[in-house]
């Protein structure tokens, strides 16, 4: 095969699944993917950083000095009185040196407040764009270093805890990257700067006050240590949850199917329990032997067959020829070249398969048909689908081409998935085809048909075909027997049959279904009358989707009808009060975090005050100075303690509350999932990635509202005890300054509104997102099939691009506003995710699985089917018919997956103890 030699090229697979030289899991690590932009930004941003703590011992400086300024007023004749002195001998100020002093001070201030404007601006602007260019690209580099890896890389892992990664533990990295760390600089600046303007004005003082930074530095580092072991907990534990709810809502209609609803609950509730995974399941390909000495030729433009029962090593031997598996021992070579030397992608390339159970992708038939063939024309397209007989169903659908199937191809049945399987697999025309059980789930006409279009499209092609039905595999060119790893049997279907040996008892095994009725083939407008027009075929027109906006002319809901759908859930979010109501069980400790936090608000206008006090200490005489010096500092001290209590009771209490809501809130989502009916999630809106996505990044989120309410409750009680003091105290100045609170609040009210719209945006691009990458990992195997881990990744970057663009957007435009205080973001978040997780949590059902209402059964049960037949108890029935006429339909009626539009279907016995729909299901086990 010299020309298909040429067509490879010839490489080492680190090019394909090894990883590059790793990124060192640090802060360089991370640096190492900042290009010159995002240096220029990170620099840019810590000089902001810097320069914004330091302008706070700036600010003591300006104080300082004003404080120095209105003591020596005190010690001056126009307040003292004519003739009168100072007793402590302080210099005094006329009048006017008073005023002068006063205004400069005053634009100092003024001067000052403009400089920390706008070093904030600069770092909040460096630090954001910083931080979402980094966690741009890492997810985009993580993505591309799973789809790279081997297959057998993804027999150790489980995709739940891949995808849990994507979103979850990089958004934590983003918010570690942004404000977290650009405060920790602007902290130490602030230190540094304090010390050093201490140092500057009283080295003395300061040599003392450094006695207590050992003891800080000391709790810094151990709050430090705390924190990250219970972050690190808590991604495992979360990655764990993950798992197991997209192992849930991947397979949601087997979970229905066997009533596994309170068993899958309650698998989820323990993982949001646990701190750890307590293990890993291992495959059967990590260590043990599969083949034992096979030795299997096949010539160029040869039909091979691979034949046995379940597990004998027939689909490994694909693996090997797909490089999904390097061989322990021996070796697979192309032309005499072994594979392990060819180029993974290459080889790939030249590779078409069709697998026991097909794999389509969330798109329209067109974009999974094309995964073949990215460069293919849609004429190709259609004669792949009239090869594989396709076409003439596809044409039927009312947006043909263009139908989406809807994730997993739930819209379509077995057959059809299995036709669209094919024809992707003959749109990339290739040298090797591989068809693993490729017919398996089509009809016997169908079957016919594909078959003979299959040896037509085999022609020049090498095929193996791996099979069970063995009266597909009469015209091979030779066949090869399988049992327990080893080759027991070679030869044609006419020599092994003489033989009389295991391939003879197997063809025989399978007598009775080689002599099943002929079916006669139906005419156009027979299948026309059992494939409805109005509907995708699995779903039939019988069926109503109340949670769903499709309407009954059209298979899958537009994209505009989805976007009114996510507008419509918009419009009403969620009020936070909602959110505290749901917490209920924790009121105790939210109303004594309440309380600690009226406390820690109410310590800062007393402070204040102390602090005026003890400055006008200093003009007293020496004596009583020291006495009121010595009574002032203790009640320093007093504050200092209750503030820290007050701060640590809220911190712990309201934490709690925290936790326990963002675990309550995954419970009771997951609950409501598992009521929801199959039709919920044929939706296209309510897609695994994006449920799972809801998951892993909303629920935490949510917790915000507990984390910063400390600082909410703490600043509206520090501005109401301001607000007092000024009135008591001056009334004039503190109605002047009271005039610039409504301005605060309003820029505040502004940011957050915008930074709403904005978060609302990108968690629909990051949910579709999440959606690819889920996806992808999930068929990880049918991706590398088809040579599309670059299309994954470049589609996943599509829709991470939209959103990083209206960023920038934001930042530069809306900061202008002003940035009213740090945990506006956080409530916007809050606000936004308790919305989405709401939606997930009160969403109704027509068919609840988890209720325990409705008749029940007995050990006989039978069915009135849409008003006409009646199956009796114990009688069995069997439903045939092409392709797509709606046979599965029945079964998931009968299943009570969807409940009929028209017509009911009856039970007409009952028991104790099972609910109607587990009654259903249960009395469905032989299926």
């Amino acid at each position: 095969m010299p020309s298909l030699r040429r067509r490879f090229k010839k490489s080492s697979i680190s090019s394909i699944t090894k990883d590059e030289t790793p990124l060192p899991p640090t802060t360089s690590g991370i640096l190492a993917l900042a290009t010159p932009l995002d240096y220029v930004f990170l620099v840019v941003g810590s000089l902001a950083s810097f320069i914004h703590g330091a302008g706070f011992s700036v600010l003591g400086i300006v104080l300082g000095g004003m404080t120095t300024i209105f003591l020596r007023a005190q010690n001056s004749e126009f307040v003292l009185g004519e003739g009168k002195t100072d007793p402590n001998g302080l210099p005094g100020v006329t009048r006017k040196e008073f005023d002068d002093q006063v205004k400069m001070f005053c634009y100092y201030y003024l001067g000052l407040g403009i400089a920390m404007f706008t070093t904030s601006y600069v770092q909040i602007v460096c630090w954001e764009t910083f931080a979402e260019r980094i966690t741009h690209k890492l997810r985009q580099i993580y993505l591309k270093a799973i789809l790279r890896q081997q297959i057998s890389w993804f027999d150790e892992q489980q995709t739940g805890n891949l995808t849990a990664r994507l979103t979850d533990d990089l958004e934590r990295v983003r918010e570690g990257l942004g404000d977290k760390l650009s405060l920790f600089i602007q902290m130490m600046s602030a230190f540094v700067a304090g010390f050093g303007v201490g140092f500057a004005y009283s080295w003395s003082m300061t040599l003392v006050m450094m006695v207590v930074a050992p003891f800080i530095a000391i709790s810094a580092n151990w709050m430090s240590r705390i924190i990250a072991t219970r972050t690190q907990v808590e991604q495992e534990t979360y990655a764990v949850s993950g798992a197991i709810a997209e192992e849930t809502f991947s397979s949601i209609r087997t979970v229905h199917a066997l009533c596994g609803h309170k068993r899958e609950l309650r698998r989820f509730e323990a993982s949001l329990e646990k701190g750890r995974k307590t293990g890993l399941v291992k495959y059967f390909y990590m260590g043990i032997g599969v083949l034992k000495g096979v030795t299997l030729s096949v010539a160029a433009g040869q039909k091979v067959a691979l034949v046995g029962c379940s597990g004998c090593g027939k689909s490994t031997i694909v693996n090997l020829l797909l490089r999904f598996y390097d061989p322990n021992k021996g070796k697979v070579t192309i032309d005499d070249i072994d594979v392990c030397d060819l180029n993974v992608h290459s080889l790939r390339d030249q590779i078409g398969i069709v697998s026991q159970e097909p794999v389509l992708f969330d798109g329209t038939l067109y974009e999974n048909i094309k995964m073949g063939n990215e460069t293919a024309t849609m004429d190709q397209v259609v004669e792949a689908c009239r090869l594989a007989n396709a076409a003439d169903f596809i044409k039927r659908l009312p947006d043909g081409y263009g139908t989406r199937v809807g994730e997993r191809g739930v819209q379509l049945s077995g057959g059809q998935k299995q036709r669209i399987a094919i024809a992707r697999a003959l749109i990339k025309n290739p040298k090797i085809l591989l068809l693993d059980e490729a017919t398996s789930a089509l009809d016997s006409e169908a079957e016919t048909s594909v078959q003979e279009a299959l040896e037509k499209a085999q022609a020049g092609r090498t095929t193996i075909i791996v099979a069970h039905r063995l009266s597909t595999i009469r015209n091979v060119d030779q066949i090869y027997v399988f049992k327990s790893g080893e080759i027991v049997e070679q030869g044609t279907h006419a020599e092994l049959m003489e033989k009389h040996g295991v391939f003879y008892d197997m063809t025989q095994a399978q007598v009775l279904r080689a002599q099943k009725e002929e079916e006669p083939p139906m005419s156009d407008e027979e299948e026309s009358d059992v494939f409805p027009v109005g509907g995708l075929t699995r779903l039939g027109s019988v069926i109503s989707r109340k949670a769903s906006t499709r309407s009954a002319t059209s298979v899958v809901t537009s994209i505009q009808s989805l976007q009114l759908d996510l507008e419509e859930i918009r419009a009403k979010p969620t009020p936070m009060s909602k959110v505290f109501y749901f917490n209920r069980d924790k009121w105790g400790f939210f109303i004594l975090g309440l309380i600690a936090c009226i406390v820690f608000g109410v310590i800062t206008p007393i402070f204040a005050l102390v602090y005026a006090q003890i400055i006008s200490v200093y003009s007293e005489p020496v004596d009583q100075m020291k006495k009121d010096v010595y009574f002032w500092c203790g009640a320093f001290l007093v504050i200092g303690v209750i503030h820290a209590a007050g701060f640590f009771t809220s911190a712990v209490c309201l934490g709690r509350c925290g936790e326990s809501l963002t675990m309550k809130l995954r419970l009771e989502a997951f609950r409501n999932l598992l009521r929801q009916d199959i039709g919920f999630f044929d939706d296209l809106r309510h897609g695994t990635g994006k449920l799972c996505t809801r998951f892993a990044t909303d629920a935490p989120n949510v917790r915000y509202v507990f984390t910063r309410l400390p600082s909410v409750i703490s600043s509206a009680v520090t501005i109401v005890g301001a607000l007092i003091v000024g009135f008591v105290f001056g009334w004039q100045l503190a109605l002047i300054l009271t005039i610039l609170i409504p301005l605060i609040i309003g820029a505040g009210y502004f940011e957050m509104r915008m930074q709403f719209g904005k978060k609302m945006r990108d968690t629909e691009l990051l949910e579709e997102a999440g959606k690819i990458a889920s996806q992808a990992v999930e068929n990880i195997r049918t991706v590398h099939a088809l040579n599309r881990q670059e299309q994954f990744h470049f589609m996943y970057c599509e829709y991470l691009r939209e959103p990083h663009k209206v960023f920038f957007a934001f930042m530069f435009c809306g900061q202008v506003v002003g940035n009213i205080s740090s945990f506006i973001p956080d409530v916007v978040k809050a606000r936004l995710a308790a919305s989405l997780l709401f939606y997930l949590i009160e969403h109704p059902t027509d068919i609840d699985s988890l209720s325990e209402d409705g008749s029940r059964k007995v050990s006989q049960l039978g069915f009135d089917l849409f008003e006409e037949e009646m199956i009796k108890p114990g009688t069995t029935v069997a439903l045939v018919g092409r392709s797509g006429c709606g046979k599965s339909t029945v079964m998931a009626l009968l299943e009570r997956f969807y409940n009929p539009g028209k017509g009911t279907i009856e039970g007409k016995a009952a028991d104790k103890g099972m609910s109607a729909h587990d009654c259903a299901r249960k009395s469905d086990e032989s299926k």
